[in-house]
């Protein structure tokens, strides 16, 4: 998380700025219910959430993904030379499929900086819990 003066690389941004608090404060008056308040407040809350959320994804996709492509680039590149060896092909065809699959591990992990959108969860079952342990 990042703060005013330390961890200021930090990729969770919940800091707020004077015009965002007065921006925020605006949509507050006098005749607004508490209920009301609440609801602006979590809204005002979840959309700094939100932008740290997007600023991980971005991060994930424009940097580290880009970074990736580069290095299996110049991988291949520098080792295009050794295309007659025996045992190249297969060499080229495992740094492609494992950049394929690092990029499909990126995709996997930015979906993880999504806002959930279910926040209910089903009760836990200890019963079952104690089935599943008993078992092993």
């Amino acid at each position: 998380m990042r703060g005013v003066d330390t961890h200021t690389k930090g990729l969770f941004n919940f800091l707020v700025s004077s015009e965002e608090r007065l921006e925020f404060m605006r949509t507050i008056g006098e005749n607004t219910q508490y209920g009301e308040f609440v609801d602006r407040l979590f809204t005002f809350c979840w959309s700094s959430v939100e932008r740290s959320l997007s600023s991980v994804r971005n991060d994930l996709h424009k940097g580290m993904l880009p970074a990736i492509d580069a290095a299996v680039n110049s991988l291949l590149n520098s080792t295009a030379h050794l295309a007659s060896l025996y045992g190249y092909s297969q060499f080229r065809d495992a740094v492609i499929n494992g950049r394929t699959n690092v990029q499909s591990a990126i995709e996997t992990v930015s979906n993880w900086f999504r806002r959930p959108l279910d926040f209910t969860r089903d009760p836990f079952d200890f019963d079952i819990a104690l089935d599943v342990a008993e078992s092993r």
